[in-house]
């Protein structure tokens, strides 16, 4: 890991570059050059994809399916029949966990579902409605997310939406994962797709023969997904765009060593790409804490990979005391922060830049990404300054609504007429003036 001393050389070395990873770049280029047989940028790839998808539909879907993922799929969408035979293929153990964690969501995005409301006296209120139709795009990668199914599903049916879809890619004409399958059912979800990559998230903004258009995409992917969501966004609304995940845990001289190793590994370990950043006033428990990240990437069997993240995207920053590291935070913006001090809550009130806050040595972000109850799908890259994680709210909209009585247009009606014409809008100065007229009789 990286080792920083304090604020001061954080802001002086830190840039974008330390979060985009040049291997990361690398592996990227390569990838395109083995599958298309030239350079081409990620930009360029997610364009012509688009075109594809825009000029055959499903013709081009296929194709592409089968020259990116290895798949040659018959049908897009996975049969209610091989989604509710699931349940009979997993243990009884993860139905178990994957109901208690819905359970869990549904309480928490049930308690922060914002209503409708109207001011009679004021003649002014909002109407909130939720979006109609949603794809929750679910990774296929490493390891199949079944709790993004969770964390993206059950916030959108809570916000009401009808119809919720997801979609996760099967590779080299692989079965469906069951798993997937069965948190899909355990969801509510109403339809499931097989295809991934840039050219779902296309075909669902654009809509084919057989794939229904939406209105809003939602849910993390790699480099090309998120490139595709940024050139569909207008064609339909999208959640965020996100890179590899970031934890930062403060930790003061208290703080259990093994626990703060543990819970950097617990992120590293994600891909080599993900950036775990330790900050502490202790130099003991630093040096403590590098020691035994060593230790226990043995135990692992993605040590590799998380060994990787923390050699080329680690960072130790050592603080004076744990304000500087609240600084800290409120700089990076990151997208977990643990904070495994003393007296966490007496530092609520400084954090303002982060996706979601873990308090203690309990409060694992381990927990929270399957089972805490808050979306675990959380702003990344700095996105924190402006921009919050995932949960009913993306999927409503908020519809003012304007109802003003007779004795407020004579009060207001002479100062919209002064603005209209002050900006030269004289259309806007006559419908108001005619209001006076006709209404007010004035």
């Amino acid at each position: 890991m990286k080792k920083i001393l304090g604020i001061k050389e954080l802001k002086k070395i830190f840039t974008k570059s330390l979060r985009n990873s040049n291997i990361s770049n690398q592996m990227v280029q390569d990838g395109i050059f083995k599958i298309f047989g030239k350079k081409m940028s990620v930009s360029e790839v997610c364009s012509g994809i688009l075109n594809d998808i825009e000029e055959d539909g499903d013709l081009a879907l296929r194709k592409l399916c089968e020259k990116l993922d290895g798949s040659n799929l018959e049908n897009f969408q996975v049969s209610e029949k091989l989604i509710n035979r699931s349940l009979d293929q997993i243990s009884p153990k993860i139905i178990n966990s994957l109901e208690v964690a819905a359970d869990r969501i549904k309480d928490f995005q049930m308690n922060i579902m914002p209503s409708s409301w109207f001011n009679k006296e004021k003649g002014l209120g909002e109407i909130v409605r939720p979006i109609e139709r949603v794809l929750c795009y679910v990774p296929g990668g490493l390891t199949p997310l079944v709790s993004t199914v969770l964390m993206t599903a059950i916030p959108a049916k809570i916000a009401g939406v009808k119809e919720v879809i997801v979609t996760s890619p099967v590779k080299n004409n692989m079965n469906e994962n069951p798993h997937i399958l069965a948190a899909c059912k355990i969801s509510g979800v109403d339809k499931v797709f097989n295809i991934g990559g840039a050219q779902a998230i296309a075909a669902f903004a654009l809509g084919t023969e057989t794939i229904p258009k939406v209105d809003l995409i939602c849910g993390p992917g790699n480099i090309f997904v998120t490139e595709m969501k940024k050139k569909i966004f207008g064609k339909v609304g999208i959640d965020g765009l996100f890179g590899p995940t970031e934890t930062m845990i403060i930790a003061d001289e208290k703080a259990n060593p093994e626990l703060c190793a543990a819970d950097l590994i617990a992120q590293a370990e994600h891909d080599q790409l993900a950036f775990p950043i330790l900050v502490t006033n202790s130099l003991d428990l630093l040096n403590n804490v590098e020691e035994l990240l060593i230790q226990q990437l043995n135990k692992i069997s993605r040590g590799d990979i998380a060994g990787k993240s923390l050699q080329n995207r680690g960072m130790s920053i050592l603080v004076s005391d744990i304000n500087e590291a609240i600084e800290v935070a409120n700089f990076i913006a990151p997208e977990h922060l643990s904070l495994l001090v003393d007296d966490p809550e007496i530092y609520i009130k400084n954090l303002n830049n982060l996706g979601g806050l873990f308090l203690g040595e309990v409060s694992g972000e381990v927990i929270g990404d399957y089972i805490a109850g808050p979306s675990h799908v959380m702003p990344t890259e700095g996105s924190a300054k402006f921009a919050s994680s995932l949960s009913v709210r993306n999927f409503l909209k908020f519809i003012p609504i304007v109802n003003i009585k007779e004795n407020d247009l004579a009060l207001l009606s002479n100062d919209v007429i002064n603005l209209a014409q002050l900006e030269d809008l004289q259309g806007h100065a006559e419908a108001a003036k005619l209001r006076k007229k006709i209404i007010l009789e004035d």
